[in-house]
Formats: structure tokens, C-alpha cells, sequence
């Protein structure tokens, strides 16, 4: 009997190593999942675009895509700075204005294929005047968003 009890106590003790160190084992890896760097997602493949306030959710637009990009192309178009067209030379000028929106709504300007310094300080000036969107939404969490959007700007006399 005394053997008995002496394998249960060693065995008890045992299970209970074991499972201390797999339950810190588990824990390293929630804790290295939850710290790791947030990935951009382009905004074609993020499951819920964020959302600016002035869009409503609407059955044509259920991710509310086609309103966030109307939206800002028409605040770019209203608010460039009319002068610093004209100062460019007649013609179309076709640039990809790059903005990010971080996990927690905010755009921040990121690039232009535009070679004119001018004409990237307007629209980052433009692009800073847009109001907090509501996240996006990546595989249920808030996701950093990559958006890329067309714009064609015609200079004429």
C-alpha cells in the first residue's frame, strides 16, 4: 500500500509539472501572437473597409468600399488648391495618391506617384483635413489599411 501511495504522490507530481510548464508554454504563445506587428491589408482584401461617417451602410455598398473612395475623391477634387493647378504645365497628370489607415481609424498620408513636391504637400494637406473613420476590420480585429486610389487631374487654359 505504501508503494501504492508513493507511485500516486510521483505521479501526481509529474502531471502537475507537466502541466505548469505547458501552461507557460501556452502563454509565451498567446502573448508572442497578441505583440506581434499588425500587417497592412490592402484595402480590396480587408473584410470591412473602414468606414468614413458621413457613409451609411447601404445594400449596393455592404462593405462600404465605393462610399469611402467616392468620398475621398471628392474632398481632394473640392479642396486642391486651384492655383497650383494652373501652375502646371496643360494635360492630364494621372497620379496613385497611397493613404494608410492605421488600427484605429486615423488616414495618414503615405505616398504619391507624383514627382512634383508641390503637388504631395497639397494633397497630404488634404488628405490631413479628413475626419476619424471608424477602423477597418481584418479576421474580426482592426486592421492597418492600404488604400490606393487613382486620381486624374486635367490642366487646361
Amino acid at each position: 500500500m505504501k508503494n501504492f501511495h508513493s507511485i500516486l504522490l510521483t505521479l501526481f507530481c509529474l502531471f502537475m509539472a507537466m502541466t505548469s510548464v505547458f501552461g507557460q508554454e501556452e502563454n509565451e504563445v498567446i502573448k508572442r501572437i497578441k505583440e506581434r506587428p499588425l500587417k497592412t491589408v490592402a484595402f480590396e482584401l480587408v473584410h470591412k473597409a473602414p468606414q468614413h461617417p458621413d457613409c451609411t451602410d447601404s445594400k449596393e455598398d455592404p462593405q462600404g468600399r465605393r462610399c469611402l473612395t467616392q468620398t475621398l475623391v471628392k474632398k481632394i477634387s473640392e479642396d486642391f488648391n486651384k492655383p497650383l493647378l494652373f501652375a502646371t504645365p496643360n494635360g492630364q497628370r494621372r497620379i496613385i495618391i497611397t493613404i494608410l489607415i492605421n488600427e484605429r481609424g486615423k488616414i495618414q498620408f503615405s505616398s504619391t506617384n507624383s514627382k512634383d513636391e508641390v503637388f504631395d504637400k497639397e494633397i497630404k494637406r488634404i488628405i490631413e483635413t479628413v475626419p476619424q473613420l471608424s477602423p477597418g476590420m481584418h479576421m474580426r480585429e482592426p486592421a492597418r489599411v492600404r488604400l490606393r486610389l487613382p486620381m486624374t487631374f486635367v490642366v487646361s487654359d
